[in-house]
Order: structure tokens, then sequence, then C-alpha cells
């Protein structure tokens, strides 16, 4: 079980948590703590706050634009929906 919750950086077991926030520092979501081996891929699959996000359950009626490139070069604005992660 040490072996598990020990991470690859420290000798000590240690947890590692996901923590969404927004641009106003206020915090959205966190995760429950997962053993620090995890990777970052593994630590999404397990944030159900991310998940319903991906799958377009909550936040989806965000709408928001950027600036891109068209195929001639010049800046056009583009709009989206939802959120970015």
């Amino acid at each position: 079980l040490k072996q598990v919750n020990s991470g690859y950086k420290m000798p000590f077991t240690a947890r590692s948590y996901n923590m969404t926030v927004n641009h106003r520092r206020r915090i959205l979501s966190s995760t429950t703590g997962h053993p620090s081996r995890w990777n970052d891929k593994t630590l999404i699959r397990y944030d159900k706050f991310a998940c319903r996000v991906h799958r377009g359950d909550i936040l989806n009626d965000n709408i928001f634009e950027l600036l891109e490139h068209d195929d001639n070069g010049n800046v056009v604005r583009v709009r989206y929906r939802g959120i970015w992660l």
C-alpha cells in the first residue's frame, strides 16, 4: 500500500488533488485525494466536474469569441460554446 501512495519524486506517501478555478480565482471544483503516483491523465478520469463539462452537461451555455486566421490570412472572430479546460 505504501508503494502505491508514494510519489516518484518523494520517498514518503503523498496525495494529489485536481482543482478547477476561474480567472477570478474562484474555486469551481476540487477532487478528493488520489495517490500521488497517478499522472494527470489518470486523475482527470476521476474528476466528475471535468467529465460533466466534457460531456456538455454543465456550463454549456457560455459563449465566447476568439480571434483566428482564416484560409486567406485574415483575422476573423469565431464564436465558441462551452468552457475551456
